[in-house]
């Protein structure tokens, strides 16, 4: 789906931040090379009842991108948001292009699919073409709270809430970083001190300053016994491979 005016492209990723992070304030940066887009974009959301697209805790950044590097940017117009979370924003988003579809102003241009055979009329007209239809303009023909003539019919393209990779990962490690902050990582309560002597002592805590060195090693774990000499040279070379192995563990552990 092509959205010139961009609101198709904006809109989903302040919710996805704000649904992600709902309890931090955002400031969300567009920037754009063209100067119609940018000025359409600050118009739009320059109007009260359009404000609501982008949600309360969040400040929208529109400026222009040159792509020069060292280029000082110039000021961004920013504009606040008063709308709320939207948890099923990909559906708002269908809607949206729902709704610009079934619009006179977007019908006047009599869009067609790509190859210019069939006539696109509705959501599910565009869904047969796979999105390959004229160039819409969102802006234009959509207002917080519009819903098409034809709902959108979410079977023709399925959309499966799921949890970004974001938050999965952060959500997995967040106990671990408070830990480490902390300085309480847990420790396993059997744990097995081995010093260079050999001597070996078992307690359910550890004093890391207790020795300069110590080597730990879970329990149940058993240091490896050297081989004795043999005369058979076969054995020996055996036994010089078990030494150097014994060896490399020793300085590995």
């Amino acid at each position: 789906m092509h959205d010139k005016s961009k609101l198709t492209v904006i809109y989903p990723q302040m919710q996805q931040i704000v649904n992600e992070f709902p309890y931090d304030d955002h400031e969300f940066y567009f920037l754009d090379d063209s100067e119609d887009i940018r000025n359409d974009l600050i118009n739009y959301f320059s109007i009260e009842e359009n404000k609501k697209l982008i949600p309360k805790n969040m400040t929208l950044y529109i400026g222009p991108y040159t792509g020069k590097k060292g280029e000082k940017l110039p000021a961004f117009h920013s504009i606040k948001g008063t709308g709320e979370i939207d948890k099923h924003y990909a559906s708002t988003v269908k809607e949206i292009a729902a709704v610009t579809i079934e619009s006179p102003e977007y019908q006047a241009l009599l869009p067609m699919d790509a190859r210019g055979e069939f006539p696109v009329r509705n959501y599910e007209d565009a869904v047969k073409c796979n999105f390959n239809i004229s160039a819409m303009n969102c802006i234009h023909s959509y207002k917080p709270g519009m819903k098409p003539k034809f709902p959108v019919d979410e079977d023709l393209v399925p959309h499966v809430e799921a949890e970004s990779t974001l938050k999965v990962i952060y959500s997995k490690f967040s106990n671990f970083f408070k830990q480490k902050s902390t300085g309480n990582i847990p420790i396993p309560k059997e744990t097995r001190v081995v010093s260079e002597s050999g001597s070996s002592s078992s307690s359910s805590s550890v004093n890391l300053s207790a020795s300069p060195s110590p080597t730990y090693t879970p329990a149940g774990w058993m240091r490896a016994k050297p081989r004795l000499p043999s005369t058979s040279s076969s054995e020996g070379e055996e036994n010089e491979a078990g030494n150097t192995h014994i060896s490399s563990s020793k300085s590995l552990m």
